[in-house]
């Protein structure tokens, strides 16, 4: 399974890079132009809560736990209280979270896309920019893609300061421009596509996880004597 999972994840990367590259038709619109940079709150990791009302995004979030979208329907989050929330911006679905700050650069910008946000309540935090779209511009799941496509990585990581942390500043990110399909119905075939792969992916990897769930419940039960072999 561990094998299967790499391999299918080299080839979604691959596809990903392909499809996500500038064609002859394709226009570039910025950062600037594309989103409003929104209010994010500093908590700490330590200043949230295991339980509330209010979820909080925190940039370790988005580098740890998450990848391309943030799904409220089955990803888990901490927590602030009301008080703490004061006038930062509430999520809307579709917005746009990126962490501008990683200690290596394979994670400078990395970015997901709030998704089944429903009645959920919830802020951007430490170290995250929130963008959200000043017009239509994107189809429904596929800006978390584009963003992370080589073309726009690429200028990420020749704009991102620092030493032992990288970051990029607001006024850097304004300037980046990204690719944009001149259809819409281009954009969705591509989003499906991307994430079509990226299900297929999850599924391995959750049966992957149960198998070595089972695995370590058996290895305590043969090891402790609670099982004997005869």
């Amino acid at each position: 399974l561990q094998q299967k999972i790499a391999k299918k994840r080299a080839i979604k990367q691959g596809a990903m890079q392909k499809l996500l590259k500038p064609k002859d038709d394709w226009e570039f619109i910025s950062f600037d132009e594309a989103f409003s940079f929104l209010s994010t709150a500093s908590y700490s990791r330590a200043q949230s809560y295991e339980s509330g009302e209010i979820s909080y995004v925190h940039y370790g979030d988005i580098h740890t736990k998450l990848e391309y979208f943030l799904d409220f329907k089955k990803d888990e989050l901490n927590f602030i209280n009301k008080e703490q929330v004061k006038n930062y911006s509430l999520l809307k679905e579709g917005d746009l979270i990126m962490a501008d700050a990683s200690e290596d650069y394979s994670g400078i910008g990395k970015s997901v896309e709030v998704r089944n946000l429903g009645s959920h309540k919830a802020i951007a935090g430490l170290h995250t920019f929130l963008l959200r779209e000043k017009k239509d511009i994107f189809c429904k799941g596929f800006k978390s893609y584009i963003v992370s496509s080589n073309y726009v990585k690429s200028q990420l990581d020749k704009l991102a300061t620092g030493l032992k942390v990288y970051g990029v500043s607001k006024a850097n990110l304004k300037t980046i421009l990204i690719p944009l399909p001149p259809t819409k119905q281009e954009q969705i075939q591509i989003a499906t596509i991307l994430s079509d792969m990226d299900t297929e992916i999850e599924a391995l990897e959750k049966k992957l996880a149960k198998y070595q769930q089972l695995k370590q419940g058996l290895m305590q039960n043969l090891l402790t004597g609670k099982i004997r072999l005869v």
